[in-house]
């Protein structure tokens, strides 16, 4: 090659064709299929290796080139896409913009198939040093190819198990494949592709890649999968990884052969599979031994159609060390895990003696029987995340591991799980979720946590991103009360707050729109309502169509005075609000006080000075309340610095002094029934706040946020599986 840093390589025809990060060349292959002389077919758009290179052909002769995403470390990624026409002689028009991704990744993986163009994970950067932020992505998007190779818009499908920016993807027999890097190898998926596009879902490929795990070179051809190289950021590696698929198209095992191995270990290097070849160019050796720094060299060697080397492999002696066990999975546990796995394809002509189980930190090892297929792993740290490799050993010796299981985190409760990367916001306000992203405002930012298929959220964008922040005069500490106001918007109503000096009593609002990233901010309505007296904390909450402030403390010349007062306020067109009006009053001044609404009341719970007390107060059509009364059977144990929250017919109400969840069920008339005690929860003091989805209760805490799921018809909790 006649210039360093080869981003990618394809076939097209009769050439290979590769993008560096400044230009686009053509090769002519000969007959046997080996790269001639390289011809520059002009400049690329583009910010260098950031943006992702994917080829469209009908035919196999001439097709699209397209170039994705991408952008400059501190300027933010803009999402372009560029496309130009390969006539299929080796040439190449100009490139002309085309659909734009929103979020723009960077660092993330391209293909196409079928008419379809993919996107996969990457990372984010919003722009700045100081006040921009950025996320690795989990997204898969799909835009379709048109007739003359302008895409139509992007839209999302199945998103992958987990954000990173190193999945690298390939199409083949109608499925994408996806691996990346996990613990200490290479995960490995496939999901079909419906008609349309969609991606029908990820699974776990049966055969996991036991390799060095990063910046390796993914290829398909002739119904196989080809690694190449890599590094583990200690060793790079000039292996080749034949991946087998079945005819479901599950990746069924990975042959390794020294006969297949290139020349020169390398990372980064760019890999292309065509018209039964396999394609080699540049790549960095930073981490071979010695390092040898970037490299331009090609290479290429022809497939053997019946067992997809590149080499005949070398006769292998009997008995010989038995092949990967397959299908290796983990559940966590309280300070461990389970481990799952089935017996390898090949036993080595020799019989299983034992299995040996590897966790990715800590240096802990198990060894099971022969006939074991499941070891308990004790000795883990609860919060740590942890993967799995299984290996196995006959008389010949210990065979190739299975590859890492899925990322497990253990855990302490059967039914919750941490949401490990949201960051704890001890000021922020109460979160409330809208569609499947939930969002918090600390000071006058906000947190975006988009949730992955599990309810939990995959990663956190802000505070700092632009767009997203209130006025800067906006108080701390105010009461806030979500109110949807469509089926794709919510507005948040804030009531007092502290401006470290004195309590105030204004009123404003924030709308936001899920979009399954940072969310959407459209204009809300202008508030005027003031709030007397003022106040910080308290409760706010809205039971249609009024918005409550319930207690609260006042502050003015370093006096502080909790309330016991109820003020309503009519909210109208628009989400303006009327004057506040008098309520009745809570039994007892409350700084903090527990109220849920269900079914046209309010319920006050545990309040300080009757901590197992259910209290009603039934809400008026003028909005002024009934006075507070019991509400059938009290809470079973007192319970003190109580949240709640309401989903369905059931009360869940929270401590961080008491392991234990109470669940209390809504009889016809609005009473609490009964109650269930789940004592499997385990919350950081103070509990903050206590929020529902369908199917899903979140607590919040000093010691971070906390999910599980919920049993719609019997109220209880599920235990994580």
């Amino acid at each position: 090659m006649p210039s360093e840093l080869a981003q990618s390589a394809f076939v097209l025809g009769g050439f290979l064709y590769a993008v560096t990060t400044m230009e686009v060349f053509a090769s002519a292959l000969d007959a046997d299929g080996r790269p001639t002389n390289w011809t520059s077919l002009g400049q690329r758009p583009g910010f260098g290796g950031s943006t992702s290179v994917a080829v469209h052909s009908a035919d196999g002769r001439s097709g699209f080139l397209y170039l994705t995403g991408g952008g400059a470390t501190m300027t933010g990624n803009p999402g372009t896409c560029w496309v130009a026409k390969l006539p299929g002689d080796g040439t190449m028009t100009a490139f002309q913009e085309t659909s734009s991704l929103d979020p723009g990744p960077k660092y993330h993986s391209s293909a196409a198939s079928s008419g379809h163009l993919y996107v996969a994970g990457g990372s984010w950067w919003s722009g700045g040093s100081f006040t921009g932020m950025g996320s690795d992505l989990p997204f898969v998007s799909v835009a379709d190819i048109r007739a003359d190779g302008t895409l139509t818009p992007w839209r999302r499908t199945a998103m992958l198990p987990r954000a990173s920016s190193s999945w690298r993807i390939a199409a083949l027999g109608g499925r994408l494949y996806a691996l990346g890097p996990v613990g200490k190898g290479i995960e490995v998926l496939v999901a079909d592709l419906l008609e349309d596009g969609s991606v029908a879902g990820w699974r776990r490929a049966s055969a996991q890649l036991d390799q060095p795990s990063s910046r390796f070179g993914l290829a398909s051809e002739s119904g196989r999968l080809y690694v190449v190289g890599g590094t583990d950021f200690a060793q790079d590696t000039n292996a080749v990884a034949v991946g087998r698929i079945g005819p479901d198209g599950d990746v069924t095992g990975w042959d390794l052969s020294t006969a297949d191995r290139f020349s020169g270990a390398r990372s980064d290097a760019a890999v292309a599979g065509g018209n039964g070849h396999l394609y080699l160019i540049g790549g960095n050796g930073f981490f071979a031994h010695p390092p040898s720094g970037s490299f331009t060299d090609t290479q290429w060697a022809t497939i053997d159609p019946a067992t997809g080397h590149l080499a005949p492999p070398g006769e292998a002696r009997m008995p010989r060390a038995p092949g990967p066990p397959l299908r290796v999975r983990a559940v966590a546990a309280d300070g461990g895990a389970v481990v799952r796995w089935d017996p390898p394809a090949d036993d080595g002509g020799a019989r299983i003696l034992t299995y040996a189980i590897a966790a990715s930190r800590g240096d802990v090892r198990v060894e099971v029987g022969r006939d074991a297929t499941s070891a308990r792993i004790g000795g883990l740290e609860n919060g740590l995340a942890y993967t799995f490799e299984v290996t196995t050993r006959n008389a010949a010796g210990e065979g190739r591991g299975s590859g890492q299981s899925e990322i497990v985190t253990p855990w302490a409760s059967a039914t919750w799980r941490p949401a490990t990367l949201m960051v704890t916001q001890l000021f922020a306000r109460k979160p409330f979720i809208v569609g499947d992203e939930l969002f918090a405002r600390n000071y006058t930012r906000y947190l975006a946590a988009p949730f992955g298929a599990d309810g939990l959220p995959w990663g956190q964008i802000g505070p700092g991103w632009e767009g997203g922040d209130s006025s800067a005069t906006f108080p701390h500490f105010e009461a806030a009360a979500a109110r949807p106001t469509g089926e794709a918007t919510t507005c948040v109503y804030y009531v007092g707050g502290f401006d470290w000096t004195k309590t105030v009593g204004t009123t404003h609002v924030d709308c936001v729109q899920a979009d399954g990233f940072r969310g959407k901010w459209p204009d809300g309505p202008k508030i005027s309502a003031t709030l007397a007296p003022t106040r910080q904390d308290g409760a706010a909450i809205v039971v249609e169509p009024f918005l409550y402030m319930l207690g609260g403390t006042h502050r003015d010349q370093g006096m502080a005075t909790d309330l016991a007062d109820v003020s309503f306020a009519r909210i109208g067109g628009g989400g303006s609000l009327g004057p506040w009006s008098a309520g009745a009053a809570l039994p007892e001044p409350v700084a903090t006080p527990a109220v849920v609404a269900h079914g046209g009341s309010l319920y006050l719970v545990a309040p300080p000075g009757s901590p197992s007390a259910i209290l009603r107060a039934a809400v008026r059509p003028d909005g002024s309340l009934g006075g507070w009364r019991p509400s059938g059977a009290p809470l079973p144990v007192a319970v003190a610095g109580a949240r709640a929250g309401v989903l369905g017919d059931f009360l869940y109400v929270v401590s961080a002094r008491s392991p234990a969840v109470l669940i209390g069920r809504f009889d016809s008339s609005g009473g609490v029934a009964s109650w269930e005690s789940d004592t499997d929860g385990s919350f950081g003091d103070p509990v903050l706040d206590v929020v529902t989805a369908p199917g899903r209760l979140y607590v919040r805490s000093a010691s971070g946020l906390q999910m599980a799921h919920v049993d719609p018809g019997t109220g209880r909790l599920l235990r994580w599986r």
